[in-house]
Formats: C-alpha cells, structure tokens, sequence
C-alpha cells in the first residue's frame, strides 16, 4: 500500500510530518505533498485526479463544529463527485480500543453502485481491531443487506441489530452504544440510488449525539472507466448481482 499526504496553502502543513511519522509505525510508505490553491475542495479534488486517486481520507478536528463541517461547505462540494470513495475521521479514542463497530446503513445500501468495495474495507477494518461488526438498520429490508454483507471477504464476527423503521434509527443507537464502540455511517451522495432527505443532516445529529465517540463516515465511490479521470477499482468487477 502506498499513500500520498498532500496538504494546501490555505493552512498550515505543520500536520505533514506527524502523519508520515504514523504511517511509517503502521508500515505504510507516505510521500507528503504540498499543493496551493484558491479553494481546498477544488485543491483535494485536483489533486485527488492528478494522483488518481480511489479513496480521500480526511480528519474531522475538535475544533470543527458540525453545521460548518457538512453543509455549503468542504464536504458538500467534495460529494458532487461520485468517482472517488471519501472517508471522514472524528477521533476522539484511541482506536486500538474498540471494542464494537456499529455499521448505520439505509434499508437500500446494498443498491449503492460502491458497496461491496465500501463493505470490505469496513470488514477489514474489523478484523484489525479484532472487533465485531454490529448492523443498525431497519428490520425486512435490512436482512438483505445483512445477507449480502455476509458474501464479502474477508470474514468477520457480524450481528444485526434491528430497528423498526429508519426514522427510530437514533434511538435505537442510543439504546445500542457502549463506551468502546466504534460508529461507522455507510453514506450515500445526495441524488444517489438509496439518498434519503434525511441523510443530510445524520452526519451532525450522530456527532452530537456522541460526542466521545470514535465516528467514520463512508461514502464509497463508483469509479467509471468510460470517465478518463476516473479509475476502476478491481473490487468492483467481482459485485455479488
């Protein structure tokens, strides 16, 4: 695996060598770069095409309220592209001390064109932290995304939790969370196959509701060989129909 940490003008790239100093403890090859632009959603994007990219893993700081985070802002702009997989960290535990993963996905996630890539990035993500993967989601629906979830290498220890309709979804999680748990949101890009109103504002309600928590939020990509800026990712070519 190999990594390209590129960081912009608009700030500060102090952050650069810690983050190579982490990786490298992880065994990681980094190579940091530095790139200047106007604006850092289009800078992350250029850069994102220019490298080709598949995945862009950014970090959600303490001292980035929700409101300003998610809406007209960086990540808004960063979703009107579906050809990448974008990946938004807010820690606030070591991970190393998780003790369960709660997946939050839509009734219909298995539909996203990213899934499976999505998926088994997730049960990898598990089987490092020796964790198990426990499903939020709506009851009938969900057992088919359970199902499908089950088809995917690698294995891992995987459970449903069911609620009884998508709009208790809160709820349920605080019924669910325990100190160690590890929530992990499976998004969906405004306009996509399984895009709910809704989704637009779980982002901030989660943050606020757990504000110690370890959150991720996952919106996979669908990379498209007909689009010269785009690459395909190979999992993709094995999607279970």
């Amino acid at each position: 695996m190999r990594s390209e940490i590129s960081s912009w003008r608009l700030g500060s790239t102090h952050a650069l060598p810690s983050v190579a100093k982490y990786l490298s403890q992880v065994e990681v090859p980094s190579k940091p770069l530095t790139r200047i632009d106007l604006n850092l959603a289009s800078g992350i994007l250029k850069a994102r095409r220019e490298l080709n990219a598949t995945e862009v893993l950014m970090g959600w700081s303490e001292q980035s309220r929700a409101p300003e985070f998610f809406f007209g802002s960086l990540m808004e702009n960063l979703l009107r592209e579906s050809e990448f997989s974008l990946l938004v960290l807010r820690p606030r535990e070591p991970i190393n001390t998780t003790r369960r993963l709660l997946l939050i996905a839509s009734p219909d996630a298995d539909l996203e064109p990213g899934f499976n890539a999505g998926i088994r990035s997730i049960k990898r993500l598990a089987r490092q932290l020796s964790a198990p993967v426990v499903l939020i989601g709506h009851a009938g629906v969900s057992e088919r995304v359970l199902s499908r979830i089950r088809t995917l290498a690698p294995d891992c220890d995987l459970v449903m939790s069911k609620t009884e309709r998508w709009p208790g979804l809160t709820r349920a999680l605080k019924e669910q969370y325990r100190d160690g748990d590890f929530l992990i949101l499976f998004g969906a890009r405004q306009g996509g196959l399984t895009w709910k109103p809704r989704m637009t504002h779980l982002p901030e309600e989660l943050a606020e509701l757990f504000p110690r928590a370890n959150l991720l939020l996952f919106y996979s990509g669908d990379p498209r060989p007909d689009n010269p800026n785009s690459v395909m990712n190979p999992e993709s070519l094995s999607r279970v129909n």
